[in-house]
């Protein structure tokens, strides 16, 4: 992720075959911009400017390889900046969960540990989803998650889910709706709507 006023170096390295290399590329953004790039080895180099904060930019990148393969991958870049005031580490987050899964009682010594995990493989698999909070990998807990902050009802939601599925426990209704709401919310600011408008006759 990037403050919409800062000027960040990014780098891409697509998945090049054993002894291939990038021969060319090109970048497309959307709702940021690219001020400049350069081709480093055998990855894209640039510098990204812009961006509205709470939005997430995308970045269309192609490769040809000099075996003449042709290689895409669509980079999501989520913006923030004044609506980013919630700060939250992994420890954070973690401990939200599993304070409304526990409430007063003890919780287990290694839940922690296992709240981390799991937060570690949600975010992934939402990223592998098109739903990427924009966090550095791994998670952990001293990691900070800079994400808009109506993103964050929606982690600290599955997060519970998670934690008690792990443990055995059950979730007030309320808490699986905002889950369901909040990964529907990260996923509408990550992909674009490509569906065709209805006819009607």
């Amino acid at each position: 992720a990037k403050a919409a006023a800062d000027v960040v170096r990014y780098s891409w390295t697509p998945a090049l075959a054993e002894g291939d290399g990038l021969a060319s590329y090109v970048l497309t953004e959307t709702g940021c911009v690219i001020d400049s790039d350069s081709l480093e080895d055998n990855s894209a180099v640039f510098f990204v400017s812009g961006g509205t904060a709470g939005a997430v930019s995308s970045i269309a990148a192609s490769a040809i390889t000099n075996d003449g393969e042709t290689l895409t991958e669509t980079l999501y870049l989520p913006i923030y900046g004044p609506s980013v005031t919630i700060e939250n580490t992994g420890q954070d987050y973690c401990a939200f969960a599993l304070r409304k899964v526990f409430g007063r009682a003890s919780a287990p010594a290694s839940a922690q540990a296992d709240a981390l995990e799991r937060m570690n493989a949600m975010l992934l698999a939402w990223r592998a989803q098109g739903a990427d909070v924009g966090a550095t990998f791994p998670i952990t807990g001293t990691t900070e998650i800079l994400v808009p902050d109506e993103f964050v009802e929606g982690i600290r939601a599955n997060l519970i889910i998670k934690v008690a599925d792990r443990y055995g426990r059950e979730v007030p209704p309320q808490v699986a709706i905002d889950a369901v709401r909040g990964l529907q919310l990260i996923k509408s600011r990550n992909l674009s709507d490509d569906r065709p408008g209805t006819v009607y006759y």
